[in-house]
């Protein structure tokens, strides 16, 4: 995310875009002395051509934009400091806020033109109105905040960027027996105080007495006895969801600062998010009791959690970093990992995380707060004082992820624009995971010496709208995706208003943005590729990364990518009702409606958009599919950690029906000899408890053999151009439904096992049963 000089498009690429993923692997096995930041120092000591007048880094002196480098270079242990959690802003209850977000009084959808042309034009000046006006220095303090460059992402330019003949994709993506599981070694500290602490916490606030689904699973958990090994609040089991967290969810959404975060120092509300989280995603090698049992007892924490955060004194402007940090877990886990219920809820108060937000103050700006709050005197409370900003600005961009995210693929409305966030992009892994102030400061002070500068979130957006590279790591390139997919809906949303008026003479044609965007989100897809194949070929230790990280980050990338390409094209409501959907967001589908969606789907599938979603929902499907050889390999969404691959596969399986459906209509012959499903009710709080009744060896077979049959004539196509020459097949989709739905009944999730309910009206759809 930083540059030392201006760069072509053509240039070469960075070297590292995800320096966390290149070194958390390693951290697990190393001692503190041998950390991230300080393998980094050494490479660039060893591998770097240093100015002739560098000298090594215990001689700096002077100051970083006002940061001592005298204290950069105090010599202190290496070993991480003890942790102090009083002066650790993020972890207790000092009243720091994140970045100031402006309000926006006009609506989302009114993206300023002036901006827009900014954004896409290279050429165009920085705009001069509206609310991204101000300069960059001014906006992001980088020349009045202390702490700036301590925070900066440097990434490295003297390497060799070599590039394979096969771009790295959804192929990698992983089977059951890879994930990695969760052993004795892995569990995170808590200790048996606050385990106590949050024990009682629970007993006497976590009530609700009026819900009896609520009530039966309060009973349920807390039965027999509670410090029995194997209860669901023993202290193992606690410790479990913890190291849980770490290892399936942190990588995803790196908000907590892991090398200082300690559950008995933290907010006790904070750390049962971050235990429903981990306990959401437990591995599968505790068994289907533990994990159902798991699942219940994260839906009983979120269920109160959120009551209790809005009950808190620190819930007003400006909140505490906890609070944000909090409702971002809590907002994840209530609409990707819960139930239908709490994902509702989620949506509802997803607007009120982010005005709150807003209406905070900014300690990394121009700040008046700031520039009252005493410097720091000390490296630890410099360190700190770099954690706090680093880790608001993060949970700002988390907001920006989650909105913009689930925006296009619940089809909710965005509520959050990219001009908002004037802010720098995520600083790099090495110093995010480092565990000492020493060692940042001689990574940073090493780093610094080059003359690395910071690409700001709106710059680093342009440049890829523009085929420019950008050096960050991989959550900037989340959230640098995340921009392209909000200006894809905000656009979208402004041709609707556009339609409805009948003025496109005066505000121009809709839909000319889209050929912009989508060689943007290709783009991005190769430069993440680029860097993900730098890295594999990296000889140096601390370039490295381990294949499980490596997996997960290019099969992320891979539904991303895709998954932008699609909502180009076509929305999931339009599906959802085409499929037959008789409510959405709590309103019942009318025939009318069904009807007039239908009609527009049924035009819509012979048009160019519909091939090219067609197209890249193959690319999400196809491995899951050609690469499995048995019932026991295929894709199993239980175990599937990744927040966003389950449901873009779903919103993947509904683009192909809708496709093959609106051009071939009912199946025939029928394939009678593949095995069909009854749909079941929506279960309650306790839906791990359902039976799953799995299919045998052989009718998995024959879905099996069904589905490859239809990958081997449509899924043949290696463009969205060449569907329009395949005329045959393009409904032969019983089989590939039929094996995601079984996959997705098994699901912890609610509303994946509403979509296996979906993917079974599909076929009888198909099968000519209306």
């Amino acid at each position: 995310m930083y540059e030392a000089q201006p760069e072509s498009s053509s240039g070469s690429g960075s070297l590292t875009t995800g320096l966390g993923q290149m070194l958390d692997g390693r951290l697990a096995h190393t001692s503190p002395s041998a950390s991230r930041a300080q393998m980094v120092t050494s490479a660039i000591s060893n591998n770097v051509q240093s100015p002739p007048d560098y000298q090594p880094q215990s001689g700096l002196t002077g100051s970083i934009n006002g940061f001592s480098i005298d204290m950069l270079n105090h010599q202190g242990p290496t070993a991480p400091p003890s942790k102090d959690y009083s002066r650790h802003p993020g972890l207790n209850h000092n009243d720091y806020a994140l970045p100031t977000l402006p309000e926006i009084d006009e609506s989302p959808a009114s993206i300023r033109d002036e901006f827009t042309a900014w954004l896409f034009d290279e050429q165009f000046p920085n705009p001069t109105g509206g609310p991204f006006l101000n300069s960059a220095m001014n906006t992001f303090g980088m020349l009045s905040n202390d702490f700036m460059h301590f925070g900066s992402t440097p990434m490295f330019e003297d390497f060799t960027h070599d590039v394979l003949p096969h771009p790295v994709g959804l192929e990698t993506i992983a089977t059951p027996s890879d994930f990695e599981m969760i052993t004795a070694e892995d569990i995170a500290w808590l200790s048996s105080s606050k385990r106590s602490k949050l024990v009682e916490l629970m007993q006497v606030r976590f009530i609700d007495a009026e819900n009896k689904d609520i009530t039966s699973l309060r009973l349920e958990i807390f039965n027999d006895d509670i410090d029995a090994e194997d209860h669901v609040l023993s202290l193992r089991s606690m410790q479990l969801y913890l190291g849980s967290y770490w290892k399936h969810f942190h990588r995803q959404l790196p908000i907590l600062h892991q090398p200082t975060f300690s559950a008995d120092g933290a907010n006790d509300l904070l750390v049962l998010a971050v235990m429903a989280i981990g306990a959401s995603q437990l591995g599968a090698r505790h068994g289907r009791l533990k994990t159902a049992a798991a699942s219940r007892f994260a839906a009983f924490v979120a269920w109160h959690l959120r009551w209790q955060i809005f009950m808190h004194v620190d819930f007003r402007p400006p909140a505490k970093l906890w609070v944000f940090q909090t409702l971002l877990l809590l907002e994840v886990y209530e609409k990707v990992g819960s139930t239908r219920q709490m994902h509702e809820r989620a949506h509802v108060h997803s607007a009120t995380m982010i005005n709150l937000m807003r209406r905070g103050t900014t300690l990394i700006g121009d700040d008046e707060t700031a520039r009252r709050t005493p410097g720091p005197t000390t490296p630890d409370e410099a360190w700190h004082r770099w954690i706090e900003t680093e880790s608001t600005r993060r949970a700002a961009f988390a907001a920006f992820v989650i909105d913009a995210t689930h925006a296009v693929m619940f089809g909710h409305a965005a509520i959050m624009v990219v001009h908002e966030l004037k802010l720098p992009l995520p600083c790099d892994d090495a110093l995010w995971s480092a565990t000492s102030a020493a060692e940042v400061g001689r990574v940073h002070a090493s780093l610094h010496t080059h003359g690395i500068k910071p690409t700001t979130f709106l710059d680093g957006l342009k440049r890829t709208l523009t085929g420019k590279k950008v050096k960050t790591n991989n959550f900037g390139r989340t959230i640098l995706m995340a921009g392209l997919l909000s200006i894809t809906w905000h656009l979208h949303q402004r041709d609707l208003q556009i339609s409805s008026l009948g003025a496109s003479s005066s505000l121009g044609m809709p839909g000319i943005w889209r050929e912009a965007l989508a060689k943007s989100f290709d783009f991005w897809k190769r430069d993440f590729d680029e860097s993900m194949i730098h890295m594999k070929n990296a000889s140096l230790p601390w370039q490295q990364v381990t294949s499980s990280e490596d997996r997960d980050a290019c099969s992320a990338a891979g539904v991303l990518h895709h998954l932008g390409h699609i909502t180009l094209h076509v929305e999931v409501l339009d599906c959802q009702i085409f499929t037959g959907a008789q409510k959405l967001f709590g309103r019942a589908i009318s025939r009318a409606d069904h009807d007039r969606t239908k009609h527009k789907m049924l035009e819509w599938g012979k048009t160019s958009a519909a091939r090219s979603a067609a197209f890249h929902a193959l690319e999400i499907i196809r491995p899951t599919v050609m690469q499995t050889t048995n019932s026991s390999d295929f894709y199993n969404c239980r175990a599937d950690c990744l927040l966003n691959r389950a449901w873009a596969i779903y919103y993947s399986l509904l683009v192909l029906w809708s496709y093959g459906y609106a051009l071939d209509g009912v199946l025939r012959p029928y394939p009678n000899q593949l095995p069909t499903h009854q749909t079941y009710p929506s279960p309650d709080l306790s839906w791990t408890n359902h039976v799953h009744t799995p299919m045998t060896e052989s009718q998995f077979e024959d879905q099996l053999n069904d589905a490859r049959a239809y990958f081997n004539t449509i899924g043949n196509a290696k463009s969205p151009d060449d569907l329009r020459m395949l005329q045959t097949g393009r409904n032969r989709l019983v089989g590939l439904l039929g094996l995601f739905a079984s996959s997705f009944r098994d699901s912890r999730w609610e509303l994946l096992q509403e979509g296996a309910q979906r993917l079974e009206k599909a076929i009888q759809i198909l099968r000519g049963s209306e």
